[in-house]
Order: C-alpha cells, then structure tokens, then sequence
C-alpha cells in the first residue's frame, strides 16, 4: 500500500518537473525559431546523380522466369496442402537453405 502511494507521489512529480521544463525552455525555442536556428520541417530533396540515368532497366527475361516459377510454387503448395505436411522442395523452385 505504502509503495504504491510512494510510486504516486513520484510519478507526479517527475510529470511536473516536466511541465516546468517545458515551460521553462519555451522562450528559448521560440527565439530559437525566429532567429531561424534548428532543422525545417521538411527535409530537403536529394539530388538526382548523373549515375542513375546509366541504370538499365531490368532485363525482360525476368519476366519468362517468374512466369516459370509460380506453377512450381503453386502446384509445391497444392502438394503441402494435401499431404497435410511439408513436402520436398522441386528441383526447379530456388532454395534458400
């Protein structure tokens, strides 16, 4: 009973050191705002580098192998549903092990 009374008691004094705090650095941050000192809101916009106009675009034959790998990974999961447990991996799905 007596701790948590205590813990009270502390909790609301560190809430009103705080406040004072607070209140106690307003005019400075408002000075600081009108002499223009701290960071702007709004982060500036980063250059655009000659370097990423020499970027290709990802080659098209990505496209055939996507269009090759998700019957694999469907038909696997069909196969792990019926089975009603992990099966192997197919030899032509990727392997992350």
């Amino acid at each position: 009973m007596l701790r948590s009374i205590v813990a009270t008691v502390v909790s609301a004094l560190r809430s009103f050191g705080r406040l004072v705090g607070r209140a106690a650095a307003a005019p400075f941050r408002m000075l600081d705002g009108l002499l223009g000192g701290g960071e702007s809101a709004v982060p500036p916009v980063p250059e655009v580098s000659a370097e990423a106009e020499d970027v290709l675009a990802p080659a098209q034959n990505h496209k055939h192998l996507y269009e090759q790998i998700a019957p694999v990974v469907m038909r696997w999961c069909l196969d792990s549903l019926v089975a009603d447990h992990k099966v192997p991996i197919p030899p032509k799905m990727p392997d992350a092990r």
